[in-house]
């Protein structure tokens, strides 16, 4: 199971986040969740980000994770082969939808909890 680059999280949550106190960092605490069918909508458990690495079985395939409880959307990977990664913050009870047409092996997908501030 690959490691979490915390970093790589922020880098890409950057453009999408305004981490002015309203948001919460990663920490190391998660839940393992299964990938269902391309379109399968996840419930955020608490404040925290959804996460995904998936192996593009073959080109032109995508991924998409999309918070539809505030409009936000990360993802449109359109693929070689090879492992990509996707990241999506959510807040508790958000709902989070994943799209895809990758085929190959889901490498982790999984709910992060955010740190706690207090």
């Amino acid at each position: 199971m690959p490691d979490i680059d915390y970093g790589e999280i922020l880098e890409a949550l950057n453009d999408k986040v305004d981490l002015d106190g309203s948001w919460s960092f990663p920490s190391a605490s998660y839940d393992d969740l299964t990938l269902g069918s391309s379109g399968a909508t996840y419930t955020a458990p608490a404040d925290g980000y959804f996460a995904i690495n998936k192996t593009a079985g073959s080109s032109n395939l995508y991924l998409t994770m999309s918070n539809n409880s505030n409009n936000m959307e990360t993802g449109n990977l359109y693929a070689a082969t090879g492992q990509f990664r996707c990241y999506i913050p959510a807040k508790k009870g958000d709902k989070v939808a994943v799209y895809y047409t990758m085929t190959g092996t889901t490498n982790m997908f999984r709910f992060i909890y955010a740190q706690k501030t207090n």
